[in-house]
């Protein structure tokens, strides 16, 4: 959820704020059945708009900050333990977008696009509450610079109403130049070697297609991403989708 505001400077100017909030969930299952981590995310944006004719450049800074709570346990023949662990992480993301919109025919407007987009992510060092089980590990940091090109077209149309409906059909593809993979080191709170343990490498190219409609002052969206990943634990062809709704009120 974001909540923000922006006014216009001039004819070609506009700048704006927005606060986010985020509550998610994951709870696993198989093997690790029970383990769960909750996390709340909140942070502020600053962003702003130039509109040239017909070119326009958007920018926008965040800070989010991510509120960890884990829970897990081990349990093998003879030995059981139940581990949890709170701890945060800091992100700062840049991104900026370039467009040319250009009039086809007299009713659909074409608009090819590029947008790029630099992420930190840096998570502070903890240790696990628990048993003889429990870990310690160490602050980690990664960083993503991702490159989108495509284009999308829209077209008012006229309802019975008098109300304009303009449908929106976005197609792009995404590059990411930096980190693939997320690295965890931790040692277990009693002693011995450092474990690093390697997360999932996903693809570095992805194909995202989107669906927006806007009417009045409502803008629903729905975004689908194949990111082709061909990881030997990942299914060849993953499909990702996120929803949206927008509601915008000038004053």
């Amino acid at each position: 959820m974001a909540v923000g505001a922006d006014t216009r400077i001039n004819d070609n100017i506009r700048i704006g704020v927005a606060f986010n909030y985020s509550a998610t969930g994951i709870s696993q299952s198989g093997t690790r059945n029970g383990d769960k981590t909750d996390i709340d995310s909140y942070g502020g944006t600053l962003y702003g708009s130039y509109t040239g004719n017909p070119w326009y450049v958007d920018g926008m800074f965040n800070y989010t900050r991510h509120q960890y709570k884990d829970q897990r346990s081990v349990a093998f023949t003879g030995f059981s333990d139940a581990l949890s662990a709170n701890y945060g992480a800091d992100q700062f993301t840049v991104r900026s977008e370039a467009g040319y919109p250009v009039q086809v025919g007299s009713r659909f407007t074409a608009t090819p696009f590029l947008n790029l987009t630099y992420s930190n992510v840096g998570t502070a060092a903890y240790t696990e509450t628990g048993g003889a089980a429990r870990m310690i590990y160490a602050s980690t940091s990664s960083d993503s610079f991702k490159t989108g090109l495509g284009g999308r077209v829209s077209t008012p149309v006229k309802l019975d109403s008098g109300a304009t409906l303009t449908p929106e059909l976005s197609l792009a593809w995404s590059h990411e130049f930096m980190d693939d993979t997320t690295k965890t080191t931790g040692t277990f709170a009693a002693g011995g070697p450092a474990i690093t343990t390697t997360g999932i490498k996903s693809s570095r190219d992805a194909a995202l297609f989107t669906v927006l409609s806007a009417w009045g002052y409502l803008r629903t969206g729905l975004t689908y991403m194949n990111d082709g990943n061909d990881a030997p634990d990942v299914k060849s062809d993953y499909f990702g989708h996120t929803g949206r709704l927008q509601v915008r009120y000038d004053f």
